[in-house]
């Protein structure tokens, strides 16, 4: 990629709990995808368990 081609992006992070160790919802500007980001040891129960809503 040459250097007349790139460009920044903006990345917003929200704090699912509060907690900056706790889950992570990120929403990258231009990007259709939502990606979630915790620790491995939070996908054994505590996020299968959560309640999400709708």
């Amino acid at each position: 990629m040459s250097a007349s081609n790139t460009f920044g992006l903006t990345i917003q992070l929200f704090l699912v709990d509060g907690k900056h160790t706790d889950l992570h919802k990120a929403t990258i500007h231009g990007w259709t995808g939502l990606p979630f980001v915790s620790e491995a040891s939070a996908f054994s129960g505590d996020l299968t368990a959560r309640e999400w809503g709708e």
